[in-house]
């Protein structure tokens, strides 16, 4: 899709979008029961000149890229404007939650933008509790899970990388179902720090270990 000609220019950081009409296939997105927000699937057609203050930001996308993000119908309805035949939706680039390279739902297309951060979860071995996920997007996992960088996004302002595993507030999060997996994406507000490498070893270790004494 071109730029559009309806928006001669946007301030700060800033971007417009066009529905699309078709979503990408590829991936499943796990809705709340009361559907509050809903996820929707749009094509960058203007981007902000990024100025805030005296500074110039990063732009997280650029004209034709195909963008996932997340509105209620009020907040879809107040962002979106109609110029004759173009409606156009203008909203912060920091509400983007990701982009689809080459329009694709598959996971190497889906790149997370700005502060979103993609996790891989699993259950500790030991646990005797059985977690049945719900179909909702916000989950509230119970804390026999761990949680492990799969993505950053661009604009992460916290000092993880893929691979490591992280403390994240559990209620925060999101489901998103990408080729029959189950991740979850948060905001890197709601990441509180990185696990050790070596915990499990440590743990072990404090276990066999005999406890000691001390005598008054």
């Amino acid at each position: 899709m071109k730029e559009t000609t309806c928006v001669r220019k946007l301030f700060g950081e800033r971007i417009a979008l066009n529905n699309v009409k078709e979503p990408p296939t590829g991936a499943t997105i796990l809705l709340p029961d009361t559907v509050t927000h809903e996820f929707r699937i749009a094509e960058v057609v203007k981007v902000g000149d990024m100025k805030v203050g005296d500074d110039t930001r990063d732009a997280h996308v650029e004209v034709g890229d195909m963008v996932m993000f997340q509105m209620n119908a009020m907040q879809h309805g107040n962002a979106r404007y109609n110029f004759g035949n173009e409606h156009v939706i203008v909203m912060p680039q920091g509400d983007l939650i990701a982009k689809l390279i080459g329009g694709s739902m598959d996971y190497s297309a889906f790149v997370p933008v700005g502060k979103w951060v993609i996790l891989s979860f699993k259950q500790h071995q030991n646990s005797d509790v059985l977690f049945i996920p719900e179909k909702s997007a916000a989950v509230e996992m119970p804390e026999t899970f761990s949680f492990h960088v799969e993505k950053v996004g661009a604009g992460c302002n916290a000092e993880i990388k893929p691979g490591q595993e992280v403390i994240v507030e559990r209620n925060r999060c999101n489901q998103l179902k990408i080729e029959g997996t189950t991740y979850l994406f948060v905001s890197d507000d709601w990441i509180y720090g990185a696990v050790s490498p070596d915990r499990g070893t440590q743990t072990e270790k404090a276990q066999e270990e005999p406890s000691l004494l001390v005598k008054p």
